[in-house]
């Protein structure tokens, strides 16, 4: 009889993805004017952003975030009853040849979303890295990196236009090098939890004594 060892395998990263085009017109509208705020681009970080936080015009793709956000969390076994979701930023990044983004987590929030506007041919890559710290000590090497295992450091999505992903805001990410001539554009979201108030209601005139 041969040895069979229980296996359990905890401390998941859950990384999700939807294809949402439905809202790429009005946000490309919404983030080409938001960008034009930022000036001249640096040839050093070729790279451009624009606050969208308080668009009206993006409120559907903020709700449709946030509710889906909400789910989500709900799903990964938080206590969501009573509490709400709500963006603690949103932003437009548009990256020119050579931009990228660096490594990095935010500790601001509970999770973080990306809408893809403008995926040119070869386009960056977005990047999740093991959040396992304690693994810095070691230093064995994967067998074989083309296959995702425990033994993963980071792993490569392909992206496109319309597509809309959502990780855990502590799982590190970053953005490989834009080749192309064109630009890579998305929009960064951050979601925070808080919670839920019912909306006060004000009358519409007051009444003067």
């Amino acid at each position: 009889m041969s040895d069979v060892l229980d296996q359990w395998q905890y401390f998941v990263s859950p990384v999700y993805s939807i294809k949402k085009p439905d809202f790429l017109d009005v946000a490309r509208k919404v983030s080409k004017q938001a960008l034009k705020a930022h000036g001249a681009i640096n040839p050093i970080y070729p790279m451009a952003h624009g606050n969208l936080y308080d668009s009206t015009d993006l409120e559907p793709l903020f709700g449709y975030v946030l509710n889906t956000a909400w789910n989500l969390l709900s799903e990964q076994g938080y206590q969501m009853e009573g509490m709400s979701t709500h963006l603690t930023e949103a932003w437009v990044q548009e990256h020119h040849k050579l931009s990228s983004m660096e490594y990095h987590s935010h500790s601001d929030c509970d999770l973080v979303a990306f809408y893809v506007l403008e995926c040119p041919k070869d386009a960056p890559k977005l990047v999740i890295h093991d959040p396992r710290s304690m693994r810095i000590a070691s230093n064995l090497p994967e067998a074989d990196l083309s296959k995702i295992t425990i033994a993963t450091r980071m792993v490569n999505f392909d992206l496109e236009a319309g597509t809309l992903m959502f990780t855990p805001s502590w799982l590190a990410h970053s953005f490989t090098r834009n080749p192309s001539l064109k630009p890579f554009t998305f929009i960064h979201l951050n979601i925070h939890t808080r919670p839920y108030v019912e909306p006060t209601e004000f009358p519409d005139t007051a009444e003067v004594v």
